[in-house]
């Protein structure tokens, strides 16, 4: 079991529950995959085990409402789902890219005059 998944199992207990855990290892799975792709890495980056932690509670939480936009109850209650559960960290993957960028070529950025 992954570092991801235990904390995950942290703050869903109900996930624990799963005896082989395969949904839990699928949602890990999955959000790492995504994450990587999103910032270009093979494997995820340490300093992203807390976001994939986030996108994988997300993403259970968002099973039973698979394809739905919004679900309303009368007027006083009312689900609206987000389209791309990685959009609220769009900021953290630009940061860890452009650092990454500058790390690896000291002369990203670096407007030179001839």
């Amino acid at each position: 079991m992954t570092l991801v998944a235990e904390r995950v199992k942290i703050r869903l207990p109900e996930l624990a529950k799963d005896k082989n855990g395969a949904l839990l290892q699928e949602l890990v799975q999955s959000a790492q995959d995504r994450i990587n792709l999103r910032i270009g890495e093979e494997t995820l980056p340490s300093v992203f085990q807390s976001i994939a932690v986030e996108v994988v509670i997300r993403t259970y939480n968002r099973l039973r409402y698979e394809g739905l936009d919004s679900e309303g109850v009368d007027s006083t209650f009312s689900v609206k789902l987000i389209k791309d559960i990685l959009a609220d960290y769009e900021t953290d993957f630009l940061n860890y890219i452009n650092v990454k960028q500058r790390t690896e070529n000291p002369e990203y950025g670096v407007l030179r005059f001839l």
